[in-house]
């Protein structure tokens, strides 16, 4: 770590960097994600889908950024290699291979909502050492990725609507059986 001209304390800097580098390697694994999914998801029939996880792909990539730079700012290594975010990520792991094609979404939505849960959790910490700028990036970042999350999950619900049940032992709809891992996260 740097030194540099900031009014946070040595050992709050390096708690907001390992914060901030842990929940770099999330907004990295995102971004891969939904450009796989993306990239796997055909046109016909699915173009707002596809035009979603586009649009999804780009704003983890300001995620990134955003990130990164907070850890410059506080003097610390940014680590935003591939290794790094593959050995760190909290999300999960993404089904190469998953079809339909509606499942992609349904595993980009899963990873959505693990990279938010992350997120928030990144806020309540941040907010507890008292780096409120950390937590205002943070608060920045979760706004857009739960709108992105809301978004993607009215259009996969009009494709694919989820039956309600009062029965707490039915059997959980197809698509969300791979990912129910989501809810030990949350």
């Amino acid at each position: 770590m740097s030194q540099n001209h900031q009014a946070l304390t040595d050992k709050v800097r390096i708690q907001s960097i390992e914060l901030l580098n842990q929940n770099l390697a999330n907004a990295i694994d995102l971004h891969a994600q939904l450009k796989t999914a993306f990239w796997n998801v055909q046109i016909t029939g699915l173009i707002n889908i596809k035009r979603l996880l586009d649009i999804n792909s780009k704003s983890a990539l300001e995620f990134e950024d955003l990130i990164a730079e907070r850890i410059s700012a506080l003097g610390g290594h940014v680590f935003g290699n591939i290794q790094f975010s593959s050995n760190n990520s909290v999300l999960i792991p993404y089904e190469i291979g998953v079809c339909p094609e509606i499942e992609h979404g349904f595993a980009v939505s899963a990873s959505l909502a693990a990279y938010s849960q992350a997120v928030s959790s990144a806020i309540a910490a941040s907010t507890k050492i008292h780096d409120f700028t950390t937590a205002e990036v943070f608060s920045n970042i979760l706004k857009i990725t739960d709108a992105a999350l809301r978004r993607l999950s009215l259009h996969l619900d009009a494709h694919c609507p989820i039956p309600f049940t009062d029965d707490e032992n039915a059997a959980p709809v197809k698509h969300f059986e791979k990912y129910a891992k989501l809810e030990k996260l949350i």
